[in-house]
């Protein structure tokens, strides 16, 4: 790992043969991006991306047998290795480094729209499940990108392991890459997180849980739980998650209540406030198990 680069943390959850762990994935900002114009042997010639006011120009980029192509879909996924020869003209691409031979091209996946590279992580608003397809307003880019899943995806629903069929539109999903392990290969992980009301812990009365909800106008709301109540603990940037009780809540704790009326399902207790790191918790993987709190 180098300074500058941006980088994804995941956490897993425990496997037959691993442990619960993190796994980060990496990736150079500096690169060079723009649009193929011709594939001239082993140069690859490009147009680069425009700046405002600035005159389109090209560049020739050379490759060998070591440089390395990789296809991805929109928001990243999925992921596969290709070949120079699969390079088309007006294929947009990332090339990396940004000077000398082409160690890495990256480019969309050819027939899958748009061509927008981004990583392997996409999240937003599920707008509705097509066959095996998920129609997602994704966050970032304000549009609708298609993700197609297999039997090997994985899914998370309100923190507990679901399947394709659990998922609802106005869901707030989470769709990572994960790449092929000894044990699993690659595969789509889909954390999927329900609507719910969220508030400040004033409280706790007995099986009652008061919560401070609104902004602009606060109340106080009394959210009734039982012994089915599940309760759910999030580490910095939800990295761990744990798995707690009602006694373990506290006042002054930021938590998510599923569902938004009635009786709680499950109380997500440390989810996120403000700025870019307000996003709607999507678990990814199943949380571990509390050793003490």
């Amino acid at each position: 790992l180098k300074p500058g680069m941006g980088v994804g943390i995941i956490s897993g959850s425990a496997l037959r043969t691993k442990p619960a762990r993190l796994m980060v994935v990496a990736i150079s900002r500096r690169g060079l991006g723009g649009m193929i114009v011709k594939i001239d042997g082993r140069n690859v010639v490009l147009r680069l991306r425009r700046r405002r006011g600035s005159e389109p120009k090209e560049v020739t980029v050379g490759t060998d047998e070591e440089t390395k192509v990789f296809f991805i879909g929109v928001g990243g996924i999925p992921v596969k290795v290709g070949k120079l020869e699969d390079l088309k003209v007006d294929m947009r691409v990332t090339v990396l480094p940004e000077t000398g031979t082409a160690a890495k091209i990256i480019t969309a996946t050819p027939g899958r729209g748009e061509q927008r590279v981004m990583g392997p992580h996409v999240w937003g608003r599920l707008v509705k499940v097509d066959g095996n397809k998920l129609i997602i307003n994704a966050r970032r880019i304000f549009e609708e990108v298609t993700v197609p899943t297999d039997e090997k995806t994985t899914f998370s629903v309100d923190f507990e392991p679901g399947k394709l069929a659990d998922l609802k539109p106005e869901m707030h999903v989470s769709i990572i890459s994960l790449p092929a392990s000894r044990t699993r290969p690659a595969r789509l992980s889909v954390g999927a997180s329900s609507r719910g009301m969220e508030g400040t812990i004033v409280k706790i009365d007995g099986k009652n849980v008061v919560l401070r909800v609104g902004r602009r106008r606060p109340k106080e709301v009394t959210v009734k739980t039982d012994e089915k109540t599940k309760v759910f603990f999030l580490g910095v940037e939800r990295v761990p998650g744990k798995v707690g009780k009602v006694e373990n809540l506290k006042a002054g704790m930021r938590v998510k209540v599923i569902p938004k009326t009635g009786t709680a399902a499950k109380i997500i207790a440390g989810i996120p406030t403000r700025g870019r790191d307000r996003r709607e918790t999507t678990p990814t993987s199943r949380p571990r198990q509390a050793d003490d709190f």
